[in-house]
């Protein structure tokens, strides 16, 4: 199970069945966790979990964003990093990498 890290919080990331309807879900108790559906595209996957990361980051720091407001940052996000990778791969570097 993978995990990142929201303020003071370790969120896993689980990969599992879930409804029909349902391509990921954020759950605060009794852990933070993000759940996906196992039958993703590796992309809806990537974006799913995208759309979880601003809902755990609304819910955690109490922000007003409606679920619409999360899907206009989720697809804003993902297009930007998908018409700019190399300009995001040297975001990553340069805040992972650069002390």
């Amino acid at each position: 199970m993978n995990k990142i890290n929201i303020g003071p919080y370790e969120i896993f990331i689980n990969k599992a069945r879930l409804d029909d309807e349902t391509f990921g879900e954020y759950s605060p108790f009794p852990h933070p966790v993000i759940h996906v559906d196992d039958r993703l595209s590796p992309k809806i996957e990537t974006t799913t979990v995208l759309h979880e990361i601003f809902e755990a980051i609304t819910d955690i720091y109490e922000l007003p964003l409606s679920e619409c407001h999360i899907r206009v940052l989720e697809a804003s996000i993902a297009q930007a990093i998908i018409s700019n990778p190399k300009y995001f791969e040297r975001m990553i570097f340069d805040l992972v990498e650069q002390k």
